[in-house]
This record gives structure tokens, C-alpha cells and sequence, in this order.
């Protein structure tokens, strides 16, 4: 088995993505899942859309949730010992 292998053994087994190491939902997160299956799609030559399927109801839930802006985190000063 080579270390490629073994390297994405390993992260499918801690449950992150394959390709980027976010969290995965089954093997890949979820931008790269939806890649995937547009890449299916248009490999299959398939014109209809499944509507029901996981990453359609993820990608709708993640479109209306509002996004919140994360605050970046500034190191505390520290003090001069005098």
C-alpha cells in the first residue's frame, strides 16, 4: 500500500475531507462534495438533478443560515517586568 493511500486512510478515518482536511460529510467536505458531484453529473452526462440528495439539503441549510463574521483574535500585550 502506498503512503498515499495510507494518508487518506487516515483521514477518512479521523473524518476529515480527502482533498482539504476540513470536516468531512462522508468522505469529502462540503464544497468538494458538491464539485464531485457536479463532476459526475456532467461525466454521466446526467441532465436531471436528485433534489433530495445530502448535498443539495446541506448546501440549501448552509445558503439560508447567515453567515457571522469571526473575530480575529489579537495577542494580549505583555507586561514589561521592570
Amino acid at each position: 500500500m502506498s503512503r498515499q493511500q495510507i494518508h487518506m486512510l487516515r483521514k477518512k478515518a479521523h473524518g476529515i475531507c480527502l482533498t482539504c482536511g476540513k470536516p468531512a460529510i462522508g468522505v469529502y467536505c462540503l464544497d468538494h462534495t458538491i464539485k464531485a458531484r457536479e463532476r459526475m453529473r456532467v461525466r454521466l452526462n446526467y441532465h436531471r438533478r436528485l433534489r433530495g440528495a445530502p448535498s443539495y439539503v446541506l448546501e440549501a441549510k448552509q445558503a439560508s443560515s447567515p453567515r457571522r463574521p469571526v473575530k480575529a483574535s489579537r495577542p494580549k500585550a505583555r507586561a514589561k517586568n521592570s
